[in-house]
C-alpha cells in the first residue's frame, strides 16, 4: 500500500504536527538528531528490534519537542505508521 500511496500522493513521509502539543526544531537541532541516529550504536540498537537485519539502515523521519502533559495519542499515531 506505501507504495501505491507514493505513486499518488507527491509526499507520504509522516510528519508531527506542529502546534501546541509538538514543537519544532532547530536546524542544528536536527542536524545533531540526524548525527545520533547515524551512528553505529544507535544503528546497532535500533536493527536489534523487531528481527531486523543487520545491515539495515534507520534514519529520522521527523522530529519534534514533546510539550509535557499533551496526550500522546498523535506520537503512538505516527509511530505505528512506520
Amino acid at each position: 500500500m506505501h507504495n501505491l500511496a507514493s505513486e499518488r500522493i507527491k509526499d507520504v513521509s509522516p510528519t508531527i504536527p506542529i502546534g501546541k502539543r509538538f514543537w519544532p526544531l532547530s536546524a542544528p537541532e536536527k542536524r545533531e538528531i540526524d548525527e545520533l541516529f547515524g551512528t553505529e550504536g544507535v544503528q546497532k540498537r535500533v536493527t536489534a528490534l523487531h528481527n531486523r537485519r543487520k545491515n539495515d539502515r534507520a534514519r529520522v523521519l521527523d522530529a519534534a519537542y514533546w510539550v509535557a502533559g499533551s496526550r500522546c495519542r498523535a506520537f503512538a499515531e505516527l509511530l505505528s505508521s512506520t
